[in-house]
C-alpha cells in the first residue's frame, strides 16, 4: 500500500469514494511512490479522475496535516522557546485547549500534549506552588 492509498483511507469519512479512488490511483498511476503534496496533486489534476479526486485528495491531506503537526502549530502560534523560560503546566494546557477549539483543529487528551512535550525534550516538574513545564512560555504572558 503507498502513502496516498493509506492517506485516503486512514483520513477520509467517506470509505466508498475512498475505496474508489485509491483503487483508481493503483489502476492509473501505479508509479505514485512519492508523499509530497506538490508532486502528487498535478499526477491528480491529469486524471481526469470521477469523484472529485482533487477536493477528497485536499481533505484527506489537510487532516493528515493537521494530525501529525498540530503539536508544532500550538508551539508557533502560541509560545516562545527558550531554555530560561517556564510557564504553569496546567495554563500551558488551557492555552492548548483555547486554541485548539479553532474552527477544524481537534483537542488532544492531556496525554497526547504531555507526551508531545516530552517527546520535544521540555521538562515538567513540581515545586511547592505547583506544577511547571520549563523551555518555553505563552506569548502573551
Amino acid at each position: 500500500m503507498t502513502f496516498v492509498q493509506w492517506m485516503l483511507m486512514t483520513y477520509t469519512d467517506d470509505t466508498t469514494i475512498c475505496g474508489d479512488l485509491a483503487k483508481y490511483l493503483n489502476e492509473n498511476c501505479i508509479g505514485i511512490t512519492t508523499n509530497a503534496y506538490e508532486e502528487i496533486v498535478p499526477l491528480l489534476d491529469g486524471l481526469n479522475a470521477p469523484w472529485g479526486a482533487r477536493r477528497v485528495f485536499d481533505n484527506c491531506w489537510h487532516r493528515y496535516h493537521e494530525d501529525q503537526f498540530w503539536f508544532d502549530a500550538f508551539l508557533e502560534d502560541c509560545c516562545h522557546l527558550g531554555r530560561s523560560f517556564t510557564e504553569q503546566s496546567g495554563v500551558l494546557y488551557d492555552a492548548y485547549r483555547d486554541y485548539s477549539h479553532q474552527p477544524g483543529k481537534y483537542t488532544h487528551s492531556t496525554t497526547d500534549f504531555y507526551g508531545k512535550l516530552k517527546a520535544r525534550d521540555f521538562h515538567r516538574y513540581r515545586t511547592c506552588t505547583g506544577s511547571f513545564v520549563r523551555g518555553l512560555r505563552l506569548k502573551d504572558a
